[in-house]
């Protein structure tokens, strides 16, 4: 398996630390999460090798080996010898003098120093991309890798026109989503993964090897369903498997599913009845998500590999626009909360893309921009139309 973006997500301007702490763990401190590590994969003590004993038939291929290296290096010897090229090593190389080719340089110590450096240091660059801004954005993308899985934390800046990988972390699970908390004041974010359990990690620390808590247990148990007698619970029947739900901040009564296949359903919470039904794909709905700004702007990405926007607004959803992200499949999509046109996709390969949709395409900005904004934008737009990072 190739790395794939399985999960994206943001976290708004303003709320993360600016200078991030960096974690420090004693000797002890390691040993325990080793040993935890150790406890919770068991499988690795299955199986025992015996290493101190050798067969018969091992040992044969072995004494053959070592025929053939002698034989390699004798003859490499001879060839040496017949070229004289066995005493190049031994003979008197005279060395120049390389004093006075060396006196007119003059060292310093720093670089500050130097006149002729008007560089900066890579060290001073590395501060400047450690601390957090105030207009920064912070994205968090969900990596998985055939050998291991992690959480990137980019930084996003539409001012500067910039987007790098600030730090990551290492995850025990294939992770399947990611949400920013956005109730509690330290800046901290969920995300849930293959197994039963939910891991809250603190974006304000850097190099973290265990989440600040986890939610749920990793003991399976088994539950009978119970019917439920009064109208406290509902249940929707969908054509296949949800693959993502939203919900309608502009209308915090309604929701949006998708299903694996290709449909997106609008539903009311106190009812059984569906706003309406859209077609949306012809592979599942992997992204969804509605603009946190633009009311009734829609945007849905797929397996198909393409990425569509739509107008809901009057309950008749209208295709905006469609695009192939060059891709592959897409596994995620998330709208950013401060720029009511950029969002990020995942997908198969390339990375992490984020693009401003109304920048390059003249449809959506036609369609949405004299539309009413929830909030009003206090910073510049997206200056850049499209940045990936792989």
């Amino acid at each position: 398996m190739s790395s794939q973006i399985t999960c994206v997500g943001w976290v708004k301007r303003g709320v993360a630390k600016e200078t991030p702490d960096k974690v420090e763990l004693s000797k002890e401190e390691l040993q325990r999460i080793i040993s935890e590590a150790k406890e919770e994969d068991p499988g690795d003590d299955e199986e025992e090798v015996d290493e101190g004993v050798v067969s018969e038939e091992a040992s044969a291929p072995a004494a053959s080996e070592e025929i053939k290296e002698e034989r390699d290096d004798k003859e490499e010897d001879d060839e040496l010898a017949e070229y004289g090229l066995d005493k190049h090593d031994e003979e008197d190389i005279a060395t120049s003098n390389l004093g006075d080719s060396l006196a007119g340089l003059t060292v310093f110590g720093t670089n500050e120093e130097d006149p002729y450096v008007t560089i900066k240091d890579t060290d001073q660059y590395e501060r400047e991309d450690f601390q957090i801004k105030p207009t920064d954005n912070l994205i968090l993308a969900g990596r998985a890798e055939k050998d291991c899985c992690n959480l990137e934390v980019y930084v996003f800046n539409s001012e500067e026109d910039s987007l790098y990988v600030h730090h990551d972390i290492l995850l025990p699970a294939y992770p399947l989503c990611v949400e920013w908390l956005n109730f509690d004041p330290n800046p901290e974010e969920g995300r849930g993964n293959m197994m039963p359990v939910i891991d809250v990690w603190d974006l304000d620390v850097v190099d973290c090897l265990e989440p600040a808590f986890s939610l749920g247990s990793k003991k399976k148990k088994k539950k009978k369903a119970k019917k439920v007698p009064d109208d406290s619970h509902r249940i929707w029947r969908f054509s296949g498997q949800v693959e993502r739900v939203v919900w309608d901040h502009f209308s915090p009564c309604n929701f949006l599913a998708s299903t694996e296949d290709g449909f997106v359903y609008c539903l009311e919470a106190h009812s059984d009845r569906s706003v309406f039904t859209l077609r949306a794909h012809d592979g599942e709905v992997s992204g969804m998500d509605l603009s946190g700004q633009i009311r009734g702007c829609l945007v849905t990405s797929s397996a198909d590999k393409h990425v569509k926007i739509w107008d809901i607004l009057g309950d008749k959803p209208t295709l905006i626009h469609s695009r192939d992200m060059k891709m592959g499949g897409l596994f995620c999509g998330c709208c950013c909360p401060d720029l009511p046109f950029v969002c990020a996709f995942g997908g198969q390969k390339d990375g992490t893309s984020v693009t401003s949709l109304q920048v390059r395409i003249s449809s959506v900005a036609e369609a949405f921009s004299s539309r009413e904004r929830l909030v009003v934008n206090t910073v510049s737009g997206a200056s850049s139309s499209e940045m990936d990072v792989s």
